[in-house]
């Protein structure tokens, strides 16, 4: 599968696994993948922390990552999306945290 991981200035807010159906490779939840709660390795963690920090300086906020293999795949800023689920897999509402985060800045 493919991670997803959602981080709003900095903070790390959430990462499911995203698991493609059974004899696919496709991993697009609205294609029929399925997803779950995970947690990021250091490695990983590292990685996005280090990105999002250098977005921040760019006035880039929020930010959803896809990583394999312990690697960034892609980066996204103009539709960071996924948040729902995150939400949803985490059972918390993220889009309070990012709220919160704004309030405390």
């Amino acid at each position: 599968g493919e991670k997803r991981s959602i981080f709003f200035a900095g903070k790390h807010l959430g990462t499911i696994l995203k698991k493609p159906t059974d004899g696919g490779f496709l991993t697009n939840i609205a294609q029929g993948a399925v997803f779950a709660k995970c947690d990021l390795t250091s490695r990983e963690r590292l990685a996005c922390e280090k990105m999002s920090k250098d977005l921040m300086a760019k006035g880039v906020p929020w930010v959803a990552y896809d990583l394999l293999g312990e690697k960034i795949q892609e980066a996204n800023i103009t539709c960071p999306g996924l948040l729902c689920e995150v939400s949803f897999a985490h059972d918390k509402n993220l889009a309070e945290d990012i709220v919160k985060i704004l309030e405390e800045s």
